[in-house]
């Protein structure tokens, strides 16, 4: 990748110059085979049985749960917008009582097109409801070539693209689950906001 040239002083066009994008996990190797002994193999049976019925147990709880969790955002969507935010309701069917929970979690992926479609969803509230992180990292070979580090001390503010690179990322900050409803003003928006920040669901507890 070609990095643009910067003039000294300017610190935020040098640190642009370095981010790079994130590159895919490169595939791993095949696995070795290990051949279990007899008695083992019965307690293997039983470990992939387990498994199954563990999934088997998830997914039922996942149908089951589905329309009381609709229910309760339902409930949860309307008090907010009223301005009596809850993260959490105690519910009751029958003789029955569980927790209804929200998290204050938001994972946005870091793409440059799905940081800019959020920027475009929360508009004039984007700067002010995310935290950006920059992480500035000195390249490895810089450790390994002596004349490298030379240049480094003489003219990192002149060629700082050359040893860095940089890594930037956004989160929501805390309390954002409640304010969202604000932002959004009616359901709609406040669905396109939940997407566009990755919302984390409800659950039953």
């Amino acid at each position: 990748m070609i990095k643009k040239k910067t003039t000294p002083g300017d610190f935020a066009s040098m640190l642009g110059a370095t981010v790079v994008p994130a590159s895919k996990t490169e595939k791993k190797n095949e696995a070795p085979l290990i051949k279990l002994p007899e008695d083992l193999s019965a307690k293997l049976k039983r470990v992939i049985d387990e498994k199954a019925a563990m999934k088997t147990a998830e997914s039922n709880f996942r149908l089951a749960a589905a329309p009381v969790i609709e229910f309760c955002q339902k409930r949860m969507d309307t008090d907010a917008f009223a301005n009596d935010f809850h993260s959490s309701y105690k519910i009751q069917g029958g003789d029955n009582t569980a927790m209804y929970i929200t998290l204050d979690k938001f994972t946005p992926a870091q793409d440059t097109e799905s940081i800019q479609y959020m920027r475009d969803v929360l508009g004039e509230h984007f700067d002010k409801e995310t935290k950006k992180k920059t992480t500035v990292m000195l390249k490895p070979e810089v450790f390994e070539d002596q004349k490298l580090q030379d240049e480094l001390v003489k003219l990192i503010g002149a060629d700082f693209a050359r040893f860095f690179e940089s890594k930037i990322t956004y989160s929501l900050k805390p309390g954002f689950d409640e304010r969202m409803y604000k932002i959004a003003g009616n359901p709609a928006k406040l669905n396109t906001i939940k997407t566009a920040c990755n919302k984390a669901s409800g659950y039953i507890k």
